[in-house]
């Protein structure tokens, strides 16, 4: 597996990397410190949200639902706009799934086909449709660096940077390879995850199966359902920011210009970020 993106190896941000340095086709890459994807920032301690701080990020978009952060709040980065952006609601995984019980049921006994479904219904239902529109409004128009994460930095977080590579020209290689890097650092936080998901399945007195992996990493098949359903819905993921995100050419450029610079320009920034 290639590493695409940069990690940043923080004592209490779980799967932080920064985009940066990542190569476009308009010859150029992504600038260091203004595209970071994490996972949740509920137990972030003082110094990485001051480290945060002080590489420029002014932007904490938190993509999970609102049990999730109700339950586990992100600790603020100084400084910086904390904006809920949901891309899924409870409403509509209980939909989706046929109801609550249903949807319990199949999240501790059907899991691998429940995240193929929940991949595609992040392309394709209404509020997820309008929470990536949101998302890139707030890329257009927000300054300052930003930090995107859901709970993992996997799977919302995945799907979240998939899209924003690919207004910005990244390869179709390197963004798999980004998706799935996040496999590199899932381990750590596995433990954890696991009893989670041990307590709902005691909640609802179903058994687990044996796929608790499900939950834990990112797989080639959710991907590749997400893909499915951009596919039929607008061609490609490039079609899919136009016709259903409704992008325009003008705002591919806005975005390119703001968040791209030339290679060597990229290296002495962060070689003096290094630094400093």
């Amino acid at each position: 597996m290639n590493e695409v993106s940069v990690y940043l190896p923080f004592d209490s941000i779980h799967n932080c990397r920064d985009l940066a340095g990542i190569k476009t086709c308009h010859n150029k890459v992504i600038k260091p410190g203004m595209l970071i994807r994490s996972g949740h920032l509920g137990y972030a301690n003082r110094q990485d949200l001051l480290t945060l701080h002080g590489m420029g990020i002014k932007n904490d978009v938190d993509l999970r639902t609102t049990w999730e952060t109700t339950f586990f709040p992100d600790r603020s980065i100084p400084e910086s706009i904390y904006i809920h952006d949901p891309v899924y609601r409870e409403v509509d995984l209980s939909e989706d799934a046929g109801g609550q019980v249903k949807l319990a049921k199949e999240a501790t006994t059907d899991s691998r086909q429940l995240m193929c479904s929940m991949y595609a219904s992040s392309m394709s239902d209404k509020d997820a449709i309008a929470a990536w529109k949101e998302f890139f409004d707030i890329l257009k128009n927000n300054d300052g660096g930003i930090l995107f994460h859901c709970t993992q930095g996997k799977d919302r977080t995945g799907m979240a940077a998939m899209l924003v590579e690919t207004a910005l020209g990244v390869s179709p290689e390197d963004r798999l390879n980004d998706y799935l890097q996040t496999n590199l650092y899932m381990a750590k936080e596995a433990g954890k995850d696991e009893k989670l998901v041990q307590k709902v399945a005691e909640n609802f007195e179903v058994t687990l199966d044996d796929d608790i992996d499900s939950y834990l990493y990112a797989h080639k098949s959710y991907y590749d359902a997400a893909q499915n359903k951009v596919i039929e819905m607008a061609g490609s993921w490039e079609g899919y920011l136009t016709k259903i995100l409704g992008l325009t050419e003008e705002d591919l450029k806005v975005l390119q210009d703001k968040f791209l610079i030339d290679e060597q320009e990229a290296a002495r920034e962060m070689k003096a970020s290094q630094t400093a």
